[in-house]
């Protein structure tokens, strides 16, 4: 893909640990941040700082893939772009005019795939932690966009369940607080009746 010009690699920056903050204008995303480890929006650096340190940094697109090796293969789509990626991760961006055509979300879930199969299948003591050497099947341009088109399907629902879970979190929270302080009563539960 990168040989064939669909796909242009973009190094990270490196960024001083000091200059990375839960304030600031733009999001930093580092390898936690893509391995999950890390709430993305957590780090973030200040424009001032950013304009004079790290003047050839580089923001992500809408629709890059902010990938990392290290400790362990992740990846990450950022929909919204305008983010700053820190080194060891790097970008994967889809050229826009690719024939056929890479889809970001698609791209990811294969590499993902991929990954997981080349650390079972690797035979040598150490995997090699080297992207470049990730296989995934060159897709039809109707392949990815119904494979596209389940994704969205599925992250849609996740997203519906992740906002559900956190309803249900917060009425936990609520209902533990309002016992403690004596402010809540909970009345027996209406039994339905099954005939």
């Amino acid at each position: 893909l990168l040989r064939a010009r669909r796909l242009r690699r973009r190094p990270g920056h490196r960024f001083a640990p000091e200059h990375l903050t839960p304030e600031g204008h733009y999001t930093v995303l580092t390898p936690e941040e893509i391995l999950g480890s890390a709430r993305i929006g957590g780090r973030r650096i200040d424009r001032g700082i950013l304009l004079t340190a790290y003047e050839h940094a580089q923001f992500t697109e809408p629709g890059d893939l902010v990938v990392t090796a290290h400790p362990h293969f992740g990846v990450y789509v950022d929909a919204e772009g305008v983010s700053l990626v820190a080194a060891p991760a790097r970008i994967l961006r889809v050229h826009p005019d690719a024939d056929p055509p890479l889809r970001p979300r698609v791209l990811a879930a294969l590499l993902r795939a991929a990954a997981g199969e080349h650390a079972r299948t690797s035979g040598a003591v150490r995997a090699s932690r080297r992207i470049e050497d990730l296989v995934v099947p060159d897709l039809s341009r109707a392949e990815a966009d119904l494979y596209e088109a389940v994704l969205a399907e599925i992250e849609s629902r996740a997203a519906l369940l992740r906002e559900q879970t956190a309803a249900l979190d917060d009425l936990t929270r609520v209902m533990a607080a309002g016992m403690t302080d004596g402010t809540l009563t909970i009345q027996p539960l209406p039994h339905t009746d099954t005939h």
